[in-house]
């Protein structure tokens, strides 16, 4: 192996592990949005709230759901337990990943909360209060001192029957009417939710379960006690028990995912067998509808993240964007992440724009105005899939350029599937080697040698933190370097064409290659003939001079070093002398020493 080879091979190998080594880039965020589920029991956003939160988990929204109640039924841990870890296999299920929890603890307005987040979608948890269910009726189990929702909230609202405060279930922490208040306005502004979806608050007769009213009472009490300064909230109530006697307006790929995540539920919960598979579950299966919505401020809601292919036209919507006066609204999208695309119509509802030609993800943020009073911004994403989580390394077109040049390579147009951040690793893999100024950036650069033609070879990969990309090459042709002029013209009272010093006005001085010094004065026309000794032949001389000065070869096989009056630069550069002298050519240094006069 060459040693040319030998380096260019542990260049790149060099470059892959510094790339790896780089550390991880920053990770893109996990979802978009902030929307808030809350609810009284663990099944109850799977029967009454979905496929609204199917479609969302599927559309990556970021979401926290809250249980307010251990959904206990009066019986053990054992029981209501098994009912959390229903509740989280359907989440995963929904997400389309494992059925891996990391637990944890929150604080809510001081009370410790447990919580747990789905490894596989980080931007998926559930908070657990586990305070006492009251049963349909709200009057509570005697296993947990008959304390329930409905009399906590009669405590607060001066009717009967009422108490003062519930303990949860684990016997964690205790809450007051004020402090249950509390604790969910510190989970929404905790969260940022724009979006807190409950169930139906409105008056009703007896015709849903107690817990689902109370929960939902409680949820807007929060809300509403959140301060102004939070902006702007959208509180949507989902109908309970009393969908079962509406028409069925579910169907096809929804109603099927809606199934799924329930059926995953169901194994886990032992009060289901019997129960969960005939009316009235069968009926709120086949049913949502949406009760009471209240917005406070203005809301923007950019909608769902959706998939599109490579090029094709995607539609955005804020079409869900609401305001507490109902008015019209102001749209401002903005695009935040991905590789720029043109957003046509971007204070409108309803923008378009084309992807880009290779899988990415790109984010846009919407923000609604009415008036002087705006949103917080909601966002989106548009995903065009990849099949693999790798980059893609893309180097610029080949070049042609001339010796000397100053060549710039592009790796720009590198792309990662998930829109992250790219570290840059660029290696010479064949030609005269260079020196590659940057070679951790996208945009390289190098001087072309200068000498006979050849065509250099670059190697790009990337990486974004934790996969590497395959490389990509591309080649740089150099142009021969033109060769000097004979110096083969007379000279005044010289001895013709064979470069011997004559009696012109320059001034001509003697010396041999083997001295290897040859010195000018700036400003002064000179020439030096360095004559070649023995029967050795003079053939190229090559290396850089500053204008004004110049290297021949002569007919007689001498070497001409002279200056011009236009030398204006001093210092000290050096020549290379190939000569013949024998079967194989030899190369002798020479060094040209440009001074300034010293008169």
């Amino acid at each position: 192996m060459s040693a040319l080879r030998y380096a260019i091979v542990l260049g790149v190998a060099l470059v892959a592990a510094l790339l790896l080594c780089a550390g991880p880039a920053a990770a893109a965020p996990p979802c978009a949005g902030a929307d808030m589920y809350v609810v009284a029991h663990q099944d109850d956003t799977l029967l009454f709230q979905s496929p609204d939160l199917l479609e969302d988990v599927q559309g990556n929204r970021c979401i926290q759901t809250v249980f307010l109640t251990a959904g206990d039924a009066g019986k053990g841990a054992g029981y209501w337990e098994g009912r959390e870890a229903g509740a989280e296999a359907a989440y995963a299920e929904m997400a389309g990943v494992a059925d891996v929890w990391q637990v944890s603890t929150a604080d809510l307005a001081g009370h410790p909360v447990h919580m747990a987040t789905l490894v596989g979608r980080p931007g998926i948890s559930i908070l657990y209060l586990r305070l006492p269910d009251g049963g349909p009726s709200g009057n509570g189990f005697p296993m947990y001192g008959e304390e329930s929702l409905k009399k906590l909230w009669n405590g607060g609202n001066g009717m009967m029957p009422a108490i003062a405060s519930i303990e949860a279930d684990d016997g964690s922490t205790e809450y007051t009417y004020g402090g249950l208040i509390a604790a969910l306005s510190d989970a929404i502004e905790s969260f940022g939710a724009r979006q807190i979806l409950t169930q139906n608050y409105a008056p009703l007769s007896g015709e849903d379960h107690s817990d689902h009213l109370n929960t939902a009472r409680f949820v807007k009490a929060a809300a509403e006690a959140i301060p102004s300064g939070f902006g702007g909230w959208h509180l949507v109530g989902y109908e309970g028990y009393e969908t079962q006697t509406k028409q069925a307006n579910l169907s096809g790929a929804l109603l099927a995912g809606k199934e799924a995540a329930f059926e995953t539920y169901v194994p886990f919960d032992t009060g289901c067998p019997g129960v969960c598979g005939v009316p009235p579950y069968t009926l709120w299966r086949q049913r949502q509808y949406v009760a009471p919505t209240k917005t406070r401020g203005v809301v923007a809601d950019a909608g769902r993240e959706g998939t599109a292919g490579a090029g094709a036209p995607v539609q955005l919507s804020g079409a869900g964007s609401s305001s507490e006066s109902g008015g019209s609204l102001g749209y401002s999208w903005t695009q935040i992440g991905g590789p720029p695309v043109t957003l046509n119509g971007a204070s409108t509802v309803a923008p378009t724009l084309v992807t880009p030609p290779h899988p990415t993800l790109l984010s846009f943020a919407l923000i609604v105005s009415q008036g002087v009073t705006f949103s917080a911004p909601d966002v989106v994403r548009v995903r065009v899939p990849s099949a693999t989580p790798n980059p893609t390394a893309v180097v610029g077109p080949d070049q042609s350029v001339g010796p000397g040049a100053r060549v710039s390579l592009d790796g720009s147009a590198s792309w990662d599937p998930e829109s992250l951040p790219l570290t840059y690793g660029w290696s010479q893999v064949g030609g005269p080697a260079v020196a590659l100024a940057d070679p951790g950036s996208s945009m390289p650069s190098f001087t072309a040698p200068s000498g006979p033609a050849s065509t250099l070879t670059f190697s790009l990969a990337v990486s974004n933190g934790a996969q590497l990309s395959a490389p990509a090459t591309v080649r740089v042709a150099v142009a021969a370097a033109p060769s000097p002029p004979p110096d083969n013209k007379p000279k005044s009272g010289g001895k013709g064409n064979d470069g011997d010093p004559g009696q012109g006005s320059a001034a001509a001085t003697n010396s041999t290659l083997a001295r290897g010094q040859v010195r000018l004065t700036v400003g002064r026309r000179a020439r030096h003939v360095v004559r070649v000794m023995g029967s050795a032949h003079a053939k190229r001389c090559r290396g850089r001079l500053p204008a004004g000065a110049f290297c021949r070869i002569t007919t007689a096989g001498n070497v001409v070093v002279g200056s011009r009056r236009s030398l204006s630069r001093s210092g000290t550069f050096h020549l290379y002398v190939w000569f013949a002298a024998g079967a194989k050519p030899v190369k002798r240094h020479l060094k040209v020493v440009i001074e300034r006069s010293k008169n």
